[in-house]
């Protein structure tokens, strides 16, 4: 539930958060049915530079639930933070317990021997074997190789929804998971965080490697049954290549030969043969997985980066006609297109009522909405919009009962909106709901060419609905006409449209 007295704007939110943000809300006005109607909100948006995307954003951030959401991706942000320190502090104690039980092993079990590829084996091969599947679900396409991913933030969330259980922080993480699985973000995401973890292990595995080599003296060996001793030579070999190619000491082909197992062992080896260990655990450890969580880093913040909102999702197709395009000015614009005029419909109601004119409006922008309440005098009563269902069901419950009745309902909405079945129902109902003729105001038509819209088709598409649902006159006019509060031609164009059907 929203907070009264939550902020109606976060500070200056990144573009990856206000994404989330809109679609938090975006989520929120779905289930609604009907959008936030914020005036500073809507205003932001308007004054919001850039395409339909941007000014979605901008609206969004500056609601009050937009606010919230950014609040809680903050929390969210702290505990994902909190819970990978503690991860992190958990692997690099997980190495150094493994290492240490390899070492001591050796020193009461083998009298201080060390097999090498064993101990190499122990630190270095389940990591390996884990590295090797996570290459094989990455190289899957994106539908299956982002399993792991989801699910390792499906966790993540499961334990944000336990921390903080109010409907925002819900919101905030079903917006934040459906934004990372649009933008293939989410296997990145796990990515990232699997290979720190094991970075934090094989950090812990060397340094108790160096404590154990430091403080206690190992003779390191091999020994084998099935394979020659040319292989474990070129083993050798093939390992040390990285760490001798940057100057350190590995063991030669006759330090490998003389290390076997019942061999005295050669006292001036066991340098080369810790050197190797150490490096194994850093080249072939650590560094790949610094590098791979690196590139899974950049790949995350490339896919939340350029990705933008779906403008087709149907909650942002209902912001469009609102939104764009913003008139910044109230100066003078284009006339309507020529053939866009008004029309009537056929049996309308005479004006008979005695009361004022009922003013409401559907849908429409803010530099309309505006203007239009400052017309309320002796003539005029301003009802307001009829966007959210709470307001339609007010407005159909007490348009029976106002005494007197009014003269005429006049309903203005924006040619920039599509008639659906939601425009058509209100508008019979409103008919059915008072004796009073009601009239259809469509404002808009000069904006239309901006979006693509046939502003005649549009007209026709509206009169239709306007027949179908029984409305007595419809009139299209240009944005101008309502956002100067001169509605006052508006309806005298209508009056005299009556006394020539009355005629």
């Amino acid at each position: 539930m929203l907070s009264p007295s939550a902020n109606t704007a976060c500070s200056a939110p990144g573009a990856v958060t206000g994404r989330i943000v809109a679609e938090a809300v975006r989520r929120h006005e779905e289930r609604a049915g009907a959008p936030i109607d914020e005036a500073h909100a809507w205003r932001q948006g308007h004054q919001a530079s850039g395409g339909l995307g941007p000014r979605i954003v901008a609206r969004a951030v500056a609601t009050r639930l937009g606010a919230q959401v950014a609040q809680s991706l903050e929390r969210l942000r702290g505990l994902a933070a909190g819970a990978t320190l503690v991860a992190a502090v958990l692997a690099l104690i997980s190495g150094m317990v493994a290492a240490g039980v390899v070492f001591g092993a050796a020193a009461t079990e083998a009298r201080g021997q060390l097999n090498i590829f064993w101990v190499l084996s122990s630190l270095l091969g389940l990591q390996t074997l884990l590295l090797l599947v996570w290459a094989v679900f990455m190289g899957l396409p994106r539908s299956r190789g982002g399993v792991l991913g989801q699910a390792l933030i499906g966790a993540t969330a499961s334990l944000a929804r336990r921390a903080n259980r109010d409907g925002v922080h819900a919101l905030t993480v079903v917006a934040l998971l459906g934004w990372l699985e649009r933008t293939g973000s989410a296997r990145w995401a796990a990515g990232m965080l699997t290979h720190l973890l094991w970075v934090a292990f094989g950090v812990g595995a060397l340094l108790m490697s160096v404590l154990a080599l430091t403080f206690r003296q190992y003779d390191f060996v091999w020994g084998t049954t099935l394979l020659g001793e040319e292989s474990f030579v070129a083993l050798v070999a093939g390992m040390g290549a990285l760490p001798s190619a940057i100057g350190l000491e590995v063991p030669d082909a006759a330090l490998v030969s003389a290390s076997r197992i019942g061999i005295e062992s050669m006292p001036a080896g066991r340098r080369a043969w810790s050197t190797l260990l150490l490096a194994s655990l850093l080249v072939y450890g650590i560094v790949p997985r610094l590098g791979l969580a690196l590139v899974c880093r950049w790949r995350l913040s490339r896919g939340l980066r350029t990705t933008g909102l779906d403008l087709q999702a149907p909650g942002y197709q209902r912001l469009a006609p609102r939104l764009m395009p913003v008139s910044a000015s109230l100066g003078v614009v284009d006339p309507a297109p020529a053939g866009v005029k008004a029309v009537g419909t056929r049996g309308r109601r005479p004006v008979t009522g005695q009361g004022p004119v009922l003013l409401v409006w559907l849908a429409l922008e803010d530099d309309c909405r505006e203007p239009l309440e400052g017309l309320a005098d002796a003539r005029v009563q301003v009802w307001g919009s009829v966007d959210d269902r709470r307001a339609q069901a007010r407005l159909l419950t007490e348009l029976p009962a106002l005494a007197p009745p009014p003269a005429v309902v006049v309903v203005v909405s924006s040619l920039l909106r599509t008639p659906d079945r939601h425009a058509t129902t209100l508008l019979a109902q409103v008919h059915s709901a008072t004796p009073a003729p009601v009239w259809l105001v469509l404002t808009g038509a000069d904006r239309s060419g901006g979006l693509g819209i046939d502003p005649a088709g549009r007209a026709a598409a509206w009169e239709a609905v306007a027949a179908r649902a029984g409305i007595d006159a419809m009139v299209v006019e240009t944005a101008e006409a309502a956002a100067r509060g001169r509605l006052e031609t508006v309806f005298a164009r209508l009056a005299d449209e009556e006394s020539a059907g009355g005629a």
